[in-house]
């Protein structure tokens, strides 16, 4: 990947990446166990000099990140995203033996450092910043030092809301800024599901999707005291 510039590789083990199910399959529990014959499968990873773009590959999987490395970097919006994620898909593409993939399952994920800009000062106050959570504690408990939360969405059809075209997964946990003792919060928004159809097609039709459900996913879970904080265009 020198010549797509990226000049450093990393190997690392396979990312077992999750299917989304409903119905049936989804309501099956059990063990499952898979063997493997040889040696294996490998994770790899290229990056830039900068460090702040992402490739990763394997057989049954393709991801193309952005990283804030830089605490001056601007994320290039979600146009941008996608014009690189496709850019290197081709790259991929074209270094397969016959060209062809197919692609079954579309990932798009946002990684938020929320910062309290005057609106909260501790985890405890977590309420403050998201809509899914209430103050708890008692007289002799007080209030929670901290807060954490894992939610599921069902992303359905516009025209037909018994259509389940996928899950929209939430994970806010309380953290510190590196290189700093500054409380924040990490908000993470995965949305996944099926391609629309065939081709690079089906995979923008799932990921624009993907990429309005997380953004109004994100408005519907912060408050409004931080829509402020941000300057929130309506």
């Amino acid at each position: 990947m020198a010549e797509a510039g990226f000049s450093k590789t990393e190997e690392r083990p396979a990312y077992d990446a999750p299917v989304e199910e409903f119905g049936s399959l989804a309501e099956q529990n059990g063990l499952g166990l898979e063997l493997h014959l040889g040696p294996p499968p490998i994770l790899y990873r290229f990056l830039n000099d900068a460090g702040d773009e992402l490739l990763q590959v394997q057989p049954n999987w393709f991801a193309a990140n952005w990283r804030k490395v830089d605490p001056k970097a601007e994320y290039g919006r979600w146009n941008s995203r996608w014009d690189a994620f496709q850019r290197w898909l081709t790259v991929v593409a074209e270094s397969v033996a016959d060209g062809e993939l197919d692609f079954e399952q579309v990932e798009v994920t946002y990684v938020n450092h929320i910062e309290s800009l005057g609106v909260w000062s501790d985890h405890g106050d977590a309420p403050q910043v998201f809509t899914t959570l209430v103050p708890i504690g008692g007289e002799f408990l007080g209030g929670p030092e901290q807060y954490s939360t894992d939610l599921k969405f069902v992303i359905r059809s516009v025209s037909d809301e018994e259509k389940c075209l996928g899950r929209l997964h939430v994970s806010i946990q309380p953290a510190f800024r590196r290189g700093a003792n500054t409380p924040i919060f990490v908000m993470k928004l995965t949305a996944r599901g099926p391609a629309t159809g065939p081709g690079v097609e089906g995979v923008q039709g799932f990921a624009d999707i993907a990429h309005e459900w997380i953004v109004r996913g994100f408005t519907d879970l912060t408050s409004e005291a931080m829509h402020q904080a941000w300057n929130r265009l309506t």
